[in-house]
């Protein structure tokens, strides 16, 4: 059934379909469109390619997320490619149990963004920390502001400095 989801989708992607019937399709196919459910079902299969469909889907419709902690669970995650995705979500939610993981996120070290000397990852999780800000932001941005990475430690230094001027 995966499969069979992922073919869905990519016929919106390739402009096959309008959105209106991929959302028929779907509902018709596989019933409610639970976004979570998918997440789940993605962490379950630790299948990267789904995962990346899944969340294109979320965006198509705008779904509104209810499950933070799966969000923050599949950051940590080194099977897929999507990370820096997550952290554009969990900065758009501002969920206070996000604070740790995108902190955590910004130390990961993925093979596959071995190429990356802009540090892309870590630098939207250090403003995804900054957009939370609570107590807890100031406690990691000064972490981070201690990094022997440039771009890291400039970046915290920044935000920092910012969340000091708006108190």
């Amino acid at each position: 059934m995966i499969k069979e989801k992922i073919n869905l989708i990519e016929l919106y992607m390739r402009k096959k379909i309008n959105k209106d019937s991929l959302i028929q399709e779907y509902k018709k196919n596989f019933g409610f469109i639970d976004i979570c459910y998918e997440l789940n079902l993605s962490i379950e299969k630790k299948d990267p390619e789904f995962l990346d469909c899944i969340l294109y889907l979320g965006d198509v419709i705008k779904y509104k997320y209810n499950c933070i902690y799966l969000l923050e669970k599949l950051i940590l995650e080194k099977w897929h490619y999507k990370h820096e995705d997550l952290a554009r979500l969990l900065q758009e939610y501002k969920s206070p149990s996000s604070v740790d993981v995108l902190y955590l996120a910004s130390n990961l070290n993925l093979e596959y963004l071995d190429f990356d000397d802009n540090y892309s990852l870590a630098i939207k999780c250090i403003w995804g920390i900054s957009c939370i800000g609570n107590e807890n932001t100031i406690g990691k941005l000064k972490i981070l502001s201690k990094s022997k990475n440039q771009k890291i430690k400039n970046n915290a230094i920044l935000l920092l400095n910012e969340n000091h001027t708006k108190k």
